[in-house]
């Protein structure tokens, strides 16, 4: 008898230890796997973070790559900036001087010569007495000598980075060409490097930081040789120097952790207690985790939402455009057509009457010209003055008035603060070939298209290897 009942005291305390143990180990599982999610969503939280600086800085580059083009590709400032260096068209005429920092948020601006040197140079709006951009840290010279070597007729930008005063400068470099400017003619000398820079300032970061709701974010200057590799997020175009990247990311996984840790210390002092409550604890949180898994996901939308939609006018912006386009190549039955709009006479407003009229003005283009085309269709901002619509194709009867309708409402005047004021709107067509385009192909053709377009006076609209239309006449 006594036996037995040690045999049961024995047994029951062992059942007792066992379950203790088990407890233990399940509580242990259960931490384990609740920071092991936390340390997940802070990882992929960094990572998407880290995904849509990269796309700032890209679509940054991309816009200051059109901005050297638009530049280097002109007739006249070949003939005042190549064939001869004159600072009176350049800086006191305002060709290329304040409005790069003004207009444009550009820094730098420079000129070199078939010798590569430095014989033009605008910083921060002024004109540079010596010798500035070619000071710069990083590689200039290695970033010339690739846009000197690039094809003069190919609209192409050499890019790097520089960097002065430990702040990261983007950097495009294009050769200067005499573009359709019959009236110049080139020379024979090695051709000049028309350089624009945009520094990275402490300003831009902020307005980046607080449009992706960072804590921090700045880039620190670092020797790559001293850094582990998957630290650089930055190089310098000669890679001796390159940049960190220092993000504050959001953190929804420690912000989880610091909601369930109390409950969870709560519940290793009161072990026992804990397994009457288990069930209705699992399910507060799961409650929990549903909840911050839904702001995460809220969080990324609108993370996604900023990087595809243009600030200004509320329109797609370039990356959702090439998407669209991207998915219209791969569907072989696909027919539509690509309209690049460029806007007349939107400059002298910003020099006028300054950004807010402009930004204005874009944002009630953006409305006139979503009311212009059909819901299934899509309209984006380029940047700067520059549109583009992707529609299916109809007819060409259909398309013209498409047109017409396009430069009617976007003619029309508008008023801002009192001042009545208009912009045109020049129009280049090409038609979308799946299978056998690509993005590259169908933007080459709609920007030859606009050219057409501009060099038929303004309001115009011109397909590319079509039968031209007649000019629309706006007086009719």
């Amino acid at each position: 008898m006594e036996s037995s009942r040690s045999f049961a005291i024995a047994f029951g305390k062992g059942t007792v230890l066992l379950i203790l143990v088990v407890m233990a180990l399940a509580f242990s599982l259960v931490v384990w796997f609740i920071v092991d999610i936390a340390r997940t969503q802070d990882r992929k939280a960094f990572v998407q973070t880290t995904h849509f600086i990269r796309v700032f800085l890209n679509e940054k580059q991309q816009w200051l790559n059109k901005m050297v083009v638009d530049y280097a590709d002109w007739g006249t400032a070949y003939k005042h900036l190549h064939l001869t260096v004159d600072t009176v068209w350049a800086y006191d005429q305002n060709n290329i001087g304040r409005t790069l920092v003004d207009d444009l948020g550009i820094e730098y601006g420079a000129v070199f010569d078939s010798n590569d040197q430095e014989v033009y140079s605008v910083v921060e709006g002024k004109l540079m007495r010596e010798p500035t951009v070619s000071r710069l840290a990083g590689g200039v010279k290695d970033i010339v000598a690739r846009a000197r070597a690039m094809n003069p007729e190919g609209h192409e930008v050499a890019t790097g980075l520089l960097y002065a005063n430990g702040e990261p400068i983007l950097i495009a470099a294009s050769i200067l060409a005499v573009g359709d400017d019959t009236s110049v003619t080139p020379d024979d000398r090695g051709p000049s490097v028309l350089l624009f820079g945009d520094r990275l300032t402490g300003r831009e970061m902020t307005l980046m930081r607080d449009g992706l709701h960072l804590q921090e974010l700045r880039f620190e200057l670092a020797d790559p040789g001293k850094i582990q590799p998957e630290d650089l997020f930055l190089h310098t175009s000669d890679r001796t120097a390159g940049f960190t990247l220092k993000v504050a990311a959001p953190k929804p996984g420690t912000e989880m952790l610091s909601a369930v840790l109390p409950w969870l210390g709560a519940v290793g002092v009161s072990l026992a207690i804990f397994v009457i409550f288990l069930a209705r604890h699992g399910l507060r949180l799961a409650a929990m985790t549903q909840e911050v898994a839904s702001n995460l996901a809220r969080s990324h939308q609108l993370l996604e939402q900023q990087a595809l939609y243009d600030p200004v006018t509320g329109l797609p912006n370039r990356i959702m455009f090439m998407r669209r386009l991207q998915e219209i190549l791969t569907q072989p039955d696909a027919r539509a057509v690509v309209l690049f709009l460029d806007l007349d006479r939107f400059k002298p407003i910003n020099d006028t009457f300054g950004h807010e009229a402009g930004d204005f003005v874009l944002g009630e283009i953006g409305k006139r010209l979503s009311g212009c085309i059909a819901k299934q269709d899509l309209c984006a901002r380029l940047g700067g003055d520059e549109f583009v619509a992707v529609v299916t194709k109809r007819n060409d009867a259909a398309l013209y008035e498409l047109c017409r309708r396009i430069i009617q409402t976007i003619s029309a005047e508008m008023t801002y603060r009192g001042h009545t004021t208009s912009v045109g709107v020049s129009i280049g067509l090409t038609e979308v070939i799946p299978g056998r385009d690509s993005i590259e192909a169908v933007l080459r053709r709609a920007d030859l298209a606009l050219y057409d377009a501009k060099a038929a006076g303004r309001s115009s609209y011109r397909w590319f290897e079509q039968p031209k239309p007649a000019q629309f006449d706006m007086s009719a």
